[in-house]
């Protein structure tokens, strides 16, 4: 709605997404001790270090946003269909290799998020100039927008998305919570046609 303001509202949403990245980080360290207490402290540990992946794994989410802004719908689907890809060829390879743990199986999920959000970074600020001018216009603006939007997407994202497993994880071991999100990834196969159109879409709406 405002390309002239773009630059504004890139720099403040990276800004803003990372800060809150270090927020998830600094709720993970402090809260996984508790939520995980059926876990051995070497899980744990290695959960907390995981969390510092946080911000890469938010910017990641807002590099896809501003990709379906420009309708840049191409590099949208990359980073949707590279993500999962390494993250099968990691694990294939540590098979192979014999190690397979479940902490090295953890980072094939998450490390995948780094690569792919240097990536679009870069690609997005050779269009974009980083401004801190009117940052506090364009925070509101931005600010505004997510009151306005995004309760109902947020919600339905973790009822459909991640809420369970923050729910169940408290109650099942470690080789029964392997099973359920195994499970659950299956069944959600069939999410991926109706999520491929609304999300190109509605940008286009």
């Amino acid at each position: 709605s405002y390309p002239e303001r773009a630059s504004q509202y890139f720099s403040t949403a990276l800004l803003v997404g990372t800060a809150m990245g270090f927020l998830a980080t600094l709720t993970g360290v402090v809260f996984l001790p508790y939520w995980l207490s059926q876990y051995s402290p070497e899980v744990v540990r290695s959960a907390q270090w995981i969390m510092l992946l946080a911000p890469s794994a938010l910017l990641f989410t807002i590099m896809n946003e501003v990709a379906r802004a420009r309708e840049e719908f191409t590099v949208y689907n990359l980073g949707q269909f590279l993500r999962p890809a390494l993250t099968l060829l990691a694990l294939i390879a540590l098979v192979l290799t014999h190690r397979l743990t479940p902490l090295s199986a953890a980072l094939s999920y998450v490390l995948t998020f780094v690569p792919l959000c240097l990536w679009m970074l870069f690609r997005y600020c050779r269009v974009y100039n980083l401004t801190l001018r009117g940052f506090g216009a364009a925070f509101r603006s931005l600010l505004s927008y997510g009151i306005r939007s995004y309760g109902v997407y947020l919600f339905g994202y973790l009822v459909a998305g991640q809420l369970d497993r923050v729910l169940v994880v408290g109650l099942l071991d470690r080789v029964e919570m392997g099973l359920y999100v195994a499970a659950i990834a299956l069944a959600r196969t069939l999410l991926i046609f109706p999520n491929a159109v609304s999300r190109v879409v509605l940008p286009k709406v």
